[in-house]
């Protein structure tokens, strides 16, 4: 059960994360692996809320990524405001919710979001909050299955990640000097 999203939000997330990480043969996708349910658990705690964002102007247009975040709103205000906004487009471009749209359809939607090229996106740009998603997509797929995402450490086993160091002990403190040398123990979680 969805802590922040509602039902609705957390099926054109899911739509939205499938198409940026789709499942392909030998490989899970977004969905498979959990991303919604990471970026939800997010959103409802303190990153979503906004703790320890500075939120008080002036904001300055950033240059660059490595500039920080730039708004008064929260995480989960630009969520809540792009999925509507998203949605609208979609809609209004190809007759159905993101959720409901095709994989051509949503990926035409998220080429336009990327791309600034949506009139819906008044808060905050689609370009923000394409990069966002992404990021937080991203995050839902490797992050410490702990945190949400990365369901039975599927995205670590996709690209033979060991997990968390200490839990393999005297193993890896072994294996951690042999370079060139293939290492592939079973992963393990923070759990």
């Amino acid at each position: 059960m969805a802590a922040f999203f509602t039902p609705a939000e957390t099926a054109a997330v899911e739509a939205l994360a499938e198409r940026i990480f789709p499942a392909a043969p030998g490989s899970p996708g977004a969905i498979e692996l959990g991303v919604a349910g990471y970026i939800d658990a997010q959103l409802a705690g303190p990153w979503g809320q906004g703790a320890q964002m500075y939120r008080k102007g002036p904001f300055v247009q950033a240059q660059d990524a490595g500039h920080g975040w730039q708004s008064p709103l929260t995480p989960a205000e630009v969520y809540r405001s792009c999925l509507r906004s998203l949605d609208d487009a979609a809609r209004r471009l190809h007759g159905a919710p993101c959720a409901d749209l095709g994989a051509d359809h949503l990926d035409a939607v998220l080429t336009a979001l990327a791309g600034g090229e949506l009139e819906d996106f008044r808060e905050v740009g689609g370009p923000a909050f394409f990069g966002m998603l992404r990021q937080n997509v991203i995050e839902g797929l490797f992050a410490d299955p702990v945190h949400g995402g990365n369901r039975d450490m599927g995205g670590w086993r996709w690209i033979g990640y060991p997990g968390v160091a200490s839990a393999h002990g005297a193993d890896y403190q072994r294996e951690v000097a042999r370079h060139g040398v293939p290492y592939a123990p079973e992963p393990s979680s923070l759990r």
